[in-house]
């Protein structure tokens, strides 16, 4: 064992600590939270816009899409979320007065 990890006992640590994990993302002033986890697998999501929370949402196998959406001080936002076989994808717009944001892809894989 690791001279590091030296106070953690054989057997004292149990595997499905590694079944769990939280990210995060950011298209301008959108902000994307999402706790994971694999072993379900399911995820508990929170969408905040310029701070503020604009939704909510959970994904699990029985819940596999969701969409939130608001706005905020002029600002909009619409998130699609899709739990896809091992990955969890998003596909985002953000406007503002000033500028448009667009983005799709993995928010998280296993």
């Amino acid at each position: 064992m690791a001279k590091e990890l030296a106070h953690i006992q054989q057997g004292h640590l149990a595997d499905s600590v590694f079944d769990n994990h939280c990210v995060s993302l950011s298209v301008g002033p959108l902000s994307i939270e999402a706790c994971v986890d694999t072993s379900v697998p399911s995820a508990s999501i929170t969408v905040k816009l310029a701070g503020v929370t604009i939704g909510h949402c959970q994904l699990s196998p029985d819940h596999q899409d969701c969409k939130v959406g608001g706005g905020v001080d002029g600002f909009k936002a619409e998130v699609k979320f899709a739990l896809s076989g091992n990955c969890i994808t998003f596909e985002a717009i953000v406007e503002t007065p000033f500028k448009t944001w667009k983005k799709k892809g993995n928010l998280y894989c296993w």
